[in-house]
């Protein structure tokens, strides 16, 4: 137990008493969904060591959060789902009276419409900042810096973070994990000294850049032999040039992984090369249009980076920090999950689109 007149955040009075933060808040509050004895008990022990609300968080949520939400459009087979559960958030935490300032660009090689999205969501007047970045950080990496230095604006980031300018946190699947999943499930699927090959977004995205990096030490150590690793830069064009390439170049290829939301490209290409069920492909997430491939054994599984419930942390990590909890959290990794056709009806929310 603290020492009785020592100043105690939310947080600390959380782990004293074993429950959230929030029913911490909704107890001391009078706000319903707290049992009688349960709201004696926080009180009681809140007295008792003192603990004083931050009132400037109190006055925060009575006035309302604005929260900026800067993101790319593309590729909307997995970034939608970042959007629809950053939004699904605000609703469930709606006591916060959490406002986005929706901008968005339309993909990651659009570099003037980051800049141009992140000045509209600063103008806003934001208390924190959501923000996947994209792979060119020149245009807006000094107007970013320099805003937050002088208003000691909190930002959290998705996937990577921008040079020089430290988030709150930084939350994106386990890459590490990700890279050793799809070599070992090679490895398994076609036995020792096949020849596979690598579509991966560019070497400017580091997420990918670990996966491809633990992908072919773990490739190494199975006995599979990595033919070649290629970026798309995540154009579609450039994934469907890149199977291609592979194929015509290495005639005995078994596989080829892309480590990113384009799996379906890759296969279109094997297909229109009469090659269909004998070069396997290996994708990243779940989406409507892959239920076929993945029931009828072209995709033969998706690594699952569980987009839905990072944008829900992105938002509750956020609100914590401006609420006065500031905790930071570094990197924050979330374990992936491996679909199968076997396991693909565990995935319905996300073929309902």
């Amino acid at each position: 137990m603290m020492k009785l007149g020592k100043r105690i955040t939310i947080k600390e009075l959380s782990k004293i008493t074993g429950v959230s933060a929030t029913t911490i808040t909704n107890a001391l509050t009078g706000k319903p969904n707290v049992s009688d004895v349960k709201r004696a008990e926080i009180i009681k022990i809140s007295d008792e060591l003192g603990y004083k609300p931050n009132l400037h968080a109190r006055a925060m949520v009575k006035n309302g959060i604005k929260i900026g939400v800067v993101y790319s459009h593309e590729p909307q087979e997995y970034n939608k789902y970042i959007i629809k559960s950053i939004r699904a958030a605000v609703e469930i935490n709606s006591d916060y009276k959490i406002i986005l300032s929706e901008h968005f660009f339309n993909d990651n090689r659009a570099t003037f419409e980051v800049r141009d999205a992140l000045a509209l969501a600063l103008a806003d007047g934001i208390d924190g900042l959501i923000f996947g970045p994209s792979f060119f950080m020149d245009t807006y990496q000094g107007m970013l810096q320099r805003y937050v230095s002088k208003h000691n604006l909190p930002v959290i980031y998705h996937g990577m973070e921008v040079k020089g300018i430290p988030g709150i946190a930084r939350i994106l699947t386990n890459t590490t994990v990700i890279g050793k999943m799809a070599a070992q499930l090679l490895r398994l699927a076609l036995g020792a000294g096949a020849v596979v090959g690598v579509i991966t977004t560019t070497e400017l995205f580091t997420p990918h850049q670990r996966i491809v990096k633990e992908f072919v030490e773990y490739c190494g150590q199975e006995d599979i032999k990595v033919a070649q690793v290629l970026e798309n830069e995540d154009s579609k064009t450039k994934t469907y040039d890149c199977t291609y390439k592979l194929i015509e170049k290495y005639p005995d290829i078994k596989a080829i992984y892309v480590t990113s939301f384009d799996s379906l490209t890759a296969l279109r290409c094997i297909e229109n090369m009469g090659l269909k069920d004998k070069v396997l492909v290996i994708g990243h997430d779940v989406y409507s249009e892959m239920v076929d491939p993945l029931m009828s054994g072209s995709i033969i599984a998706s690594i699952f980076q569980n987009p839905i419930m990072i944008g829900r942390m992105l938002i509750e990590h956020l609100c914590k920090y401006i609420l006065g909890d500031h905790t930071v959290q570094g990197e924050i990794l979330i374990e992936p999950q491996l679909v199968l056709r076997s396991n693909l009806e565990c995935y319905k929310e996300y073929l309902l689109e």
